[in-house]
């Protein structure tokens, strides 16, 4: 087998609106596992809110969460790696997004914390599976650099939102959209292709020998990275453009067929 270790996205790609893993795709990456290759998901969600998943394919590599910003073991909580947003940035960004008016979500020590429960809170919570802190002025609130930042709108909104906050703060923080709803904020020395690069160096696999999997703008750099980058078949035509391969949609089952085709190779 030439491949090694393999990297998933979550939602779109392994996950639908019904927030379930269905059951090819659990034989598909246990088949994977059977052969001695290493799975691992990469994610936008929180270490707390991605680790049910991995439980339920049974995966024991570390995983990527928070756009890469983190690297933590499912098993034993080890991070190796964490790198979070410099205070003073967090504090711009901020400032940017309560100018727009958007609700915003800010992570410290994988706890979801917010102004207060609004709709947009309730939306992604429920998204999420995970509790929400209501804290008041968030400005006030925070004394140390948030892992990530998310701002919530309406789908319609979300490119627009993008653009805005990559203009005015993409020359300093990564930002990308990770779901219709959700723009989301890290330190621009992360991304889901760097945390992959980390882990390979980590778990001793080659660059040739990773695959990465994914349905979003938030993989582009992951796809481009990895030895053989794949795309969901729904995928926007950016990132189709740039993968090494394209398989069927979400509704096909696509991810567990790119993991069979590999197996078979």
């Amino acid at each position: 087998m030439k491949y090694k270790l393999i990297a998933l996205d979550l939602d779109g790609t392994l996950i639908g609106r019904d927030l379930r893993l269905n059951e090819t795709t659990k034989t598909a990456v246990a088949a994977a596992q059977s052969q001695g290759i290493m799975v691992t998901l990469a994610t936008g969600r929180m270490f707390k809110a991605t680790l049910p998943y991995a439980r339920e394919l049974n995966l024991s590599t570390p995983l990527i969460c928070y756009q890469g910003a983190l690297i933590k073991h499912p098993h034993t909580g080890e991070e190796l790696f964490h790198r979070a947003i410099p205070l003073p940035l967090a504090r711009k960004a901020i400032k940017v997004i309560q100018g727009l008016g958007r609700h915003l979500n800010v992570y410290v020590d994988d706890e979801l914390y917010v102004a207060e429960l609004t709709p947009e809170a309730e939306a992604y919570t429920s998204h999420s599976r995970v509790e929400a802190h209501p804290v008041g002025n968030l400005l006030d609130f925070l004394n140390v650099g948030p892992t990530k930042i998310v701002v919530v709108s309406q789908p319609e909104a979300t490119d627009g939102v993008v653009a805005t906050l990559q203009k005015e703060l993409g020359q300093d923080l990564l930002v990308v959209k990770s779901y219709p709803m959700f723009c989301e904020i890290a330190n621009l020395g992360c991304g889901k292709g760097q945390a992959l690069a980390h882990l390979a160096s980590h778990v001793g696999v080659e660059r040739e020998e990773t695959v990465a999997i994914g349905d979003n703008l938030n993989d582009i750099d992951m796809i481009e990275w990895a030895g053989l980058g794949i795309a969901m078949g729904h995928s926007p035509p950016a990132l189709l453009a740039i993968a090494d391969m394209v398989t069927g949609s979400l509704a096909e089952d696509g991810a567990a067929r790119a993991i069979e085709s590999l197996l078979k190779d």
